[in-house]
């Protein structure tokens, strides 16, 4: 349906149809066609004179119904409530209740919330294009999405088999290794709360209490969005492509300007891959810390006790080793991911390449052989590795932070409020920003000097 704007005619009907015309720019807010579930704003603010068609607000509305996670419309190319701004689906959700179709919201309603935000990014991204470059408009590669599927399964393990590995502890009454195996669980917890709470009070901020306790519950959530919106990147959308189009005309129509791309279907799909990436980008971070205040002192503790008490009973064994094995895959992972948020590109693929494989089994093999000599060092020389750690760690710490040519690189690393404070992770593994292979400073050089005199001397 189309709607003609300012034509003069001779004719009874020409004169009707510039007779509403009038009286439609004298309306308050925005044209409503009756017997249509059609929205548009009054013609004079578009920008010269044409025709904008009306896209199907009842199919639109469909799309923006949000569903429980076990329906599998919530997995159909169908539930895309992820494609419209908060304002719009409220909007929407207001017109349903009262069949009363008034004018979309203009795109100063967009709110400071990152789901927004992000999608603001994406649809501008996909609107400047006017080809293919690069390959950009396709969903994401089948690859990419397995990817996620196991980031979230190694996730989910590492959490898992440390409980399990709690229980089993306390079950056999060895209870401070239970103590120990828990504390470690809550660690990440603990010390994101009270770092939030310090730099809410540095920078006079409101503490935002549900945002440090459910740190854990948003990495899951989080994971599992972004594999939905990578699955969906993948199914076809010719059948709603044009109805998202002419809605997303509806957006811009005050400041009218015409998209460049052509085929809507591609551009649903890349929409869906960059929302995808943007919500693992939001679990890259907690989960690194997570990892290093959890997986990696928890590898630590089980490698401890395994070689000072190896279990005879098979569960026992098959239980550590899967322990183990989760915890250090899921550090080493973590840290690989956070190298990729640095080297991230709005509007291109972003997918895993040959050589981003290589860092993670670099890094894999790097974290192996750091904490298993770490482990035997420590069952060596019991209490006096603490000593000696904590005397050379604080001689590392003065000179890094003050008597270099990088001191204030260092400083920046320790008052960084987005990691946790780099003493807590250094015995495990470098600042987790620099590249496995970047060898470009003193502490570069001594970290792999360390891990090859543990493991010549053990």
């Amino acid at each position: 349906m189309t709607l003609e704007v300012g034509k003069d005619g001779s004719g009874k009907e020409e004169e009707t149809v510039a007779a509403e015309n009038n009286e439609a720019r004298n309306t308050e807010s925005a044209i409503t066609i009756e017997g249509e579930n059609g929205i548009l704003k009054e013609p004079e603010d578009y920008a010269g004179d044409f025709a904008l068609e009306i896209p199907e607000v009842s199919a639109i509305i469909d799309l923006t119904e949000q569903q429980p996670w076990w329906s599998r419309k919530r997995w159909s190319s169908s539930c895309l409530p992820f494609l419209f701004f908060e304002s719009e689906k409220e909007e929407f959700q207001k017109m349903k209740r009262t069949g009363d179709f008034g004018k979309l919201r203009s795109r100063e309603d967009i709110s400071d919330t990152d789901a927004d935000r992000h999608l603001d990014m994406a649809l501008r991204n996909v609107r400047a294009m006017d080809d293919d470059r690069g390959g950009r408009l396709c969903g994401a590669t089948r690859e990419y999405l397995y990817m996620l599927i196991a980031s979230l399964a190694l996730y989910t393990l590492d959490i898992w088999t440390d409980a399990l590995m709690a229980i089993d502890h306390l079950f056999r009454q060895r209870i401070a290794y239970g103590i120990f195996t828990i504390s470690f669980m809550v660690a990440p917890a603990i010390v994101s709360i009270l770092q939030g709470i310090f730099w809410s009070f540095y920078y006079e901020e409101k503490i935002n209490w549900r945002t440090l306790i459910l740190n854990r519950d948003r990495i899951f959530k989080r994971l599992v969005e972004s594999i939905e919106y990578a699955s969906k990147s993948r199914k076809d959308y010719s059948t709603i492509a044009y109805n998202y189009e002419l809605f997303d005309k509806q957006r811009r129509v005050e400041k009218y300007k015409e998209s460049n791309l052509d085929d809507w279907n591609s551009g649903i799909k890349m929409l869906c891959k960059e929302l995808s990436a943007k919500k693992e980008l939001e679990t890259i971070r907690p989960r690194c810390n997570a990892s290093l205040l959890q997986s990696a002192p928890q590898a630590l503790l089980q490698l401890i006790y395994c070689f000072i008490n190896y279990p005879e009973n098979g569960y026992e064994r098959i239980l550590i080793a899967l322990c183990v094995s989760s915890s250090i895959v899921n550090l080493a992972w973590a840290i690989h991911k956070t190298h990729f948020e640095l080297h991230y590109q709005e509007g291109w693929a972003n997918d895993m390449e040959s050589k981003g494989y290589m860092e993670f089994y670099g890094i894999l093999f790097t974290k192996c052989i750091r904490i298993l000599c770490l482990s035997k060092a420590i069952i060596i020389m019991k209490n006096l590795f603490s000593v000696v750690w904590l005397g050379y760690f604080i001689l590392l710490f003065v000179t890094l932070c003050y008597f270099t040519t990088r001191a204030r690189i260092y400083q920046h690393i320790f008052n960084d409020s987005s990691f946790i404070p780099w003493p807590l992770y250094r015995m495990f593994t470098l600042n987790v920003e620099v590249g496995l292979w970047k060898l470009d400073s003193i502490d570069h050089f001594l970290y792999f000097a360390e891990t090859l005199v543990l493991v010549i001397s053990i």
